[in-house]
């Protein structure tokens, strides 16, 4: 139960500072305020776009989309936990669909979410 109370004190702080990084973007750039959920997903709109995704990846990809929206960062770390794991069989399995860019795919998202590049 400790551990369980830990992680959502966790998952909460990562929400908060990642509004906080959005917000004082907003105010600095004088760019519209825009939701988390549709920072999400203008984010992954940008990703989609860029290049001819499998069926597979895809599917990973709205996967993760979901779970940014739900928990607003997504880590490697976290590929290593549910829903990933039992789903996906974890990090190493869903980086070798994606050639073993995930990483970069992950900062990518991240990129597009925080650092100007909101537009689809």
């Amino acid at each position: 139960m400790r551990t369980l109370r830990e992680a959502w004190k966790s998952t909460k702080k990562q929400d908060v500072a990642a509004d906080i990084i959005a917000y004082i973007r907003t105010l600095t750039l004088g760019s519209e305020l825009v939701s988390k959920e549709d920072r999400v997903r203008q984010a992954f709109q940008k990703l989609y776009s860029e290049q001819n995704w499998t069926v597979p990846q895809k599917n990973l990809l709205a996967r993760i989309e979901a779970q940014m929206i739900a928990e607003s960062v997504v880590t490697v770390d976290d590929l290593d936990k549910e829903p990933f794991v039992s789903t996906y069989g974890g990090f190493n399995r869903i980086n070798q669909r994606f050639d073993n860019h995930l990483p970069d795919i992950l900062q990518k998202i991240n990129s597009y979410m925080y650092g100007g590049n909101q537009t689809a």
